[in-house]
């Protein structure tokens, strides 16, 4: 047990050891320590990217208490901002209790994403499916329906992070559509499905820096609930018989469980960060139910079914390729 606590003190001595001999470390007057590389010194700030996130930061120069550089000098900064670059550490006033030097700097980020969806639809496509093969048997000829694929994607997303770290919250919402349509000279037929989904995620994320250069592969994980819902409309219209027509609606929606894994890469620009990502989503909302309007009658708390009677489900899962902004707040 003893040999394990020495090895792993050993272990993070040695990390921290090597921290401080390959970046430079950059002192703040509230005591605060982190490590990164000088990027530039302007006249009133400094910009630097951190070791640790491979994000770049900007303090004024009158946070700054003093920088050491990997070469061993010292850069403090006089009254009007000036850089005073010695061997040794000059005097300085007292600091505060120092925090832990492992510890980086926090950082908040509001993002925007737009990307495709998948969906995987597979009971809704097959029902469209159903009706033209239905009206192929009779002899008509007919058009593929068009089937539900995917959609456009969007994500707002609010992110606290410090270190390799960032764990936030995310609204996501995506929507498409599919239909069936028979027509001619003595009648019409249609069915169409309009579904979409909003989920309210909680997500983490882990950031892996590319040494030498502003860019950041990430992983993604998150889960949360998912409100998914679907408009059904059908309508059948022979106009020799008009007694024979009907004309339905249906309203559908439920909660359901959504979780998501992501990767991909972050380009850091001063106070923005570009990002470009694919993913998979785990987003079946199942069977949903709502309202059935059928002329003057209206029926609650009922599914969607097929052409034999049984429900449909609906399955917003799929992969998922975006791109995105985030702004440091």
């Amino acid at each position: 047990m003893k040999t394990t606590v020495l090895i792993i003190v050993l272990f993070f001595s040695f990390n921290l050891y090597c921290q401080e001999r390959t970046n430079d470390k950059i002192v703040l007057n509230n005591g605060s320590i982190m490590f990164g590389k000088i990027e530039k010194i302007k006249t009133d700030a400094v910009e630097f990217k951190e070791s640790a996130s491979g994000l770049i930061f900007e303090k004024l120069k009158i946070e700054i208490r003093y920088i050491q550089l990997t070469n061993g000098n010292f850069i403090t900064f006089g009254k009007g901002g000036n850089e005073i670059i010695s061997r040794q550490l000059p005097e300085l006033p007292e600091l505060p209790e120092i925090i832990d030097s492992s510890e980086s700097t926090a950082r908040k980020l509001l993002g925007l994403n737009i990307g495709y969806g998948t969906l995987s639809m597979k009971e809704v496509n097959d029902d469209l499916m159903d009706s033209e093969n239905l009206f192929s048997s009779y002899g008509f000829k007919t058009k593929s329906p068009d089937d539900i694929d995917g959609g456009l994607y969007f994500e707002g997303n609010f992110k606290f992070g410090t270190g390799n770290f960032n764990f936030g919250v995310c609204g996501t919402y995506i929507k498409s559509n599919g239909e069936f349509r028979y027509s001619d000279a003595g009648g019409l037929f249609y069915e169409t499905y309009d579904v979409s989904t909003f989920e309210v995620l909680g997500i983490l994320e882990m950031l892996l820096p590319l040494n030498k250069t502003n860019f950041n592969f990430f992983m993604q994980i998150g889960g949360g609930v998912g409100m998914a819902k679907t408009v059904y409309e059908a309508e059948f219209r022979v106009y020799s018989t008009p007694g024979n027509n009907f004309k339905i609606k249906m309203e559908v929606d439920g909660k359901y469980f959504s979780g998501r894994i992501k990767s991909g890469v972050m380009l850091n620009i001063k106070r923005i960060i570009l990002e470009a990502g694919v993913g998979y989503r785990i987003s079946n909302a199942g069977e949903l139910k709502g309202t059935y309007i059928e002329g003057n009658q209206k029926y609650e708390d009922l599914p969607i079914t097929d052409i034999n009677g049984e429900p449909i489900t609906f399955d917003f899962s799929g992969f998922l390729i975006t791109a995105g902004i985030s702004f440091k707040l």
